[in-house]
């Protein structure tokens, strides 16, 4: 568990850091500097230091702003790393400390969001597998504060009655928001949640088990309270935590890792390929299809845009929808010979299983075919990263900010984090000169 734990943090400030330089940041990071005064709380990739909720919301919403961390029921690390570091910081607590509170709330929080998972059909309407994190994020900074059995019930109660709730999909809607599933907020008010509990806060104390309960209230159609003790304490929610390899949303990755095997590691001048035709279920190509993504974000939710990424030979890291590769009028051709094609056994199964798979066939100037499908993708719990591959991401993450020597350092340091007496000391690796 303790190692699983590391390897959610390593990957997530990673992201965060990197996160802290994208141009959605900015405007944020901007206001969090005017505001910021006398406080223990880091914002990871800046100098500055605020608020614990504050510093939660931004670290949050960088964490996720690259759509690169860690994935199970979407990114639950997003928040409850940034309510750990933010609160941990704040408390004094130690790295083992910090480590226990974010797995607890990872646990807690993932356990909810499946108990309220809508029907197939009503999940089209209702983003619930995004609205539980306030929960996960007030049980991460809960831990750490210590509350008592009533200062719980507070905290569960304003978690989830100040749920910031962000629309479903809005992929119709081009550029996309900058907002995206607003982890930030989420973050911000699961660490609010504790800090007011902790203080004598009083809230309504049915909305895990009321007649109105919070999964009813978000438009879910179910309601599942047995699944919040399933295997407690003998099947680990964190364990089947996936770790990313592309910059995207992950029901790209299927696609993208067939065009890698089609490839086979041979590069393809970008002039050779006359076209593309990938094999997708229809959520790809219903929701995922832009071929002229306009911003960071566009990229990250576009199927033509990503494959002609990977085949332009550009690494998937930070500069991946970088401003020139989004003007690239190379990439840009190449992502117009895009065919996005529904395949009914892939609608299917995804709608049965969620797992998304997906083909792809390029067809050369000579003739030749390069062909792939991908059923499990690299990354997932049943096809894990190492630890090297994960440092390997985190040190390409943080060297812009850092140099690649202080990252190398840095990786070294969080990996040893349960050693730590002090959270503080493994964000003092991480920390700008």
């Amino acid at each position: 568990m303790q190692r699983q734990a590391t390897r959610v943090v390593l990957d997530t400030v990673g992201c965060m850091i990197a996160g802290s330089a994208a141009p959605p940041a900015r405007p944020l990071i901007r206001n969090f500097e005017r505001w910021a005064g006398p406080a223990r709380s880091d914002v990871l990739g800046t100098a500055i230091r605020t608020s614990p909720p504050d510093a939660a919301f931004v670290n949050a919403y960088t964490a996720d702003v690259l759509d690169f961390e860690e994935t199970l029921l979407s990114h639950p690390g997003a928040v409850v790393v940034a309510a750990g570091l933010a609160v941990g910081q704040d408390v004094g607590a130690t790295g083992a400390e910090v480590l226990t509170a974010i797995m607890t709330g990872y646990e807690v929080g993932t356990r909810l969001g499946r108990a309220m998972l809508p029907s197939p059909g009503a999940r089209r309407e209702h983003a619930v597998e995004f609205w539980w994190k306030p929960v996960a994020a007030a049980v991460t900074a809960g831990l750490l504060l210590r509350l008592d059995r009533t200062q719980w019930i507070d905290a569960f109660g304003y978690a989830t009655a100040a749920s910031p709730v962000p629309r479903r999909g809005g992929f119709e809607f081009r550029p996309l928001s900058y907002l995206k599933a607003n982890y930030g907020g989420q973050a911000q008010v699961g660490v609010q949640a504790a800090y007011f509990a902790r203080d004598g806060f009083r809230t309504y104390r049915g909305m895990l088990d009321g007649p109105r309960h919070f999964s009813q209230l978000l438009g879910s159609d179910r309601w599942r309270p047995d699944v919040l003790l399933d295997g407690l304490g003998a099947r680990w929610e964190c364990l089947d935590i996936g770790f990313k390899r592309y910059p995207v949303c992950l029901y790209l990755h299927a696609l993208l890792e067939s065009v890698e095997v089609a490839l086979a590691g041979r590069p393809v001048p970008l002039e050779r390929v006359r076209e593309i035709r990938a094999t997708v279920p229809s959520l790809i190509a219903d929701e995922l299809a832009e071929r002229c993504p306009r911003n960071i974000i566009d990229a990250q939710f576009s199927a033509p845009f990503a494959v002609a990424a990977l085949l332009s030979g550009s690494s998937p890291n930070t500069q991946w929808f970088s401003p020139q590769q989004l003007s690239d009028p190379d990439v840009l051709r190449l992502a117009a010979t895009v065919d996005l094609q529904v395949d009914s056994e892939y609608t299917r199964l995804q709608r049965t299983d969620g797992r998304v798979r997906s083909g792809v066939r390029i067809t050369l100037d000579d003739g030749s075919i390069l062909a792939a499908h991908t059923d499990r993708v690299r990354g997932s719990a049943d096809r894990p990263l190492t630890d090297t591959e994960l440092v390997s991401k985190f040190v390409s993450l943080v060297s812009p900010s850092l140099g690649r020597s202080r990252a190398e350092m840095a990786a070294a340091d969080i990996r040893e984090i349960a050693d730590r007496g002090s959270i503080d000391e493994t964000i003092q690796a991480v920390r700008p000169s």
